[in-house]
């Protein structure tokens, strides 16, 4: 099942590239990496302010741009994934992390691009277009990169006193408030594959001028490090049990239509004969 989220169609051009043409389905989160994470059965959309099990699709992207250069992208984050995602680094370790920096950001600026434009068509992230196509060059002057690594977390139940591990299976996109009194002049944006954390600070070409001594502040406030676009790894430090610090407020500010949706999911399900 699809969830589809329409925007503007009378407007049938192409939400990369601009041109008309067939326009067809561009998953938020790629195909491929469904098919690599089959727990990955419940997503939460803005927009709606839902939960349901349905892929997240929105149909805006021209069938060149869709299985040309964005479907490029997202082969080499599954070759990513088959690489280093899947796995869960313990405590106290090193990841070498080797990279292409110009197919990692497209494919981070691509998937931050599909999200934010399903609450706003004209989210400023549209500036990327072109260099997420590969026809741009790097916007060194508005964009940087960081990358976190969390470990699983053991911890106790208040209940039976069992120690259980709480593993970072997590699937998440979507923007970051990390620094509230930064969102005048900069977007921060995460994208999440189980234990990689990457985050995305973006500055729009239109932003106001900012002291020096106020963006050092927020680049010291993101967690992770700098993944340079001059360098191909980096050496990542898995970082402290942060689980909490990344996804649980979201997760307890929804946990209503969490437990709604388990609710109805268990409610389809055949009783056992």
């Amino acid at each position: 099942m699809l969830i589809t989220m329409d925007h503007n169609q009378t407007d049938l051009t192409c939400a990369y590239c601009g041109n008309p043409g067939e326009i067809t389905r561009e998953h938020i989160w790629p195909r491929c990496i469904i098919e690599r994470v089959p727990s990955y059965n419940t997503r939460y959309s803005k927009s709606a302010d839902k939960v349901f099990g349905a892929e997240l699709v929105i149909r805006d992207v021209c069938v060149k741009c869709n299985n040309g250069v964005l479907s490029k992208l997202d082969s080499y984050i599954c070759d990513l994934f088959d690489r280093y995602f899947h796995r869960h680094p313990q405590p106290n370790t090193t990841v070498r992390f080797e990279y292409s920096f110009d197919l990692l950001l497209r494919w981070l600026l691509k998937i931050s691009y599909n999200s934010a434009r399903t609450t706003d068509p004209n989210t400023p992230l549209r500036i990327f277009r072109e260099y997420i196509l590969g026809t741009a060059p790097y916007p060194s002057e508005s964009v940087s990169l960081a990358l976190d690594i969390v470990p699983p977390v053991e911890f106790i139940t208040r209940g039976d006193g069992i120690k259980r591990t709480l593993t970072p299976d997590w699937m998440r996109c979507g923007e970051a408030q990390l620094v509230p009194s930064a969102s005048s002049w900069c977007i921060i944006r995460f994208v999440t594959l189980n234990a990689f954390h990457f985050l995305v600070l973006v500055t729009p070409v239109n932003t106001v001028k900012v002291d020096e001594s106020e963006i050092r502040r927020v680049l010291s406030s993101i967690p992770g490090h700098p993944v340079y676009p001059n360098r191909t790894h980096i050496d990542a430090p898995v970082g402290k049990p942060s689980i909490s610090r990344m996804h649980m407020h979201h997760f307890e500010a929804k946990k209503d239509l969490y437990d709604a949706h388990s609710s109805r999911s268990k409610g389809r399900k055949k009783p056992l004969k």
